[in-house]
């Protein structure tokens, strides 16, 4: 699996609707956490908590595209922390605006990366 397939994938399942997203976490064991959809994409695209020199060098992507990865980025961010913690269950994936609005950030990535 090339780099790119990795970011796409991670992208991919940020963007699914919930009901694919708990059939993904129940599939890698971290169900009832929702963490690892946000952790696999923050591991390939900010390790150290910045773009990836590797996402910027490998794929060639325009300032447009990053951008967009960067504000997925930011929008999970946004709520982490303890006292985000219920947004991080299950439940917070199809009741949840910031899941919504992940949901969005992360199709319109998908789109440019196409």
């Amino acid at each position: 699996m090339t780099f790119r397939d990795e970011v796409r994938g991670a992208v991919f399942r940020l963007a699914a609707p919930a009901t694919a997203q708990v059939e993904y976490l129940r599939s890698i064991g971290t169900y009832p956490s929702a963490d690892e959809l946000a952790l696999e994409f923050s591991d390939l695209v900010t390790p150290g908590g910045r773009l990836s020199e590797r996402l910027q060098s490998e794929l060639n992507l325009s300032s447009e595209v990053l951008a967009l990865i960067a504000r997925l980025d930011e929008k999970l961010a946004e709520f982490s922390g303890q006292q985000f913690a219920s947004e991080w269950r299950v439940p917070a994936l199809e009741n949840s605006r910031n899941w919504a609005d992940v949901r969005a950030i992360a199709g319109r990535v998908l789109e440019a990366l196409a």
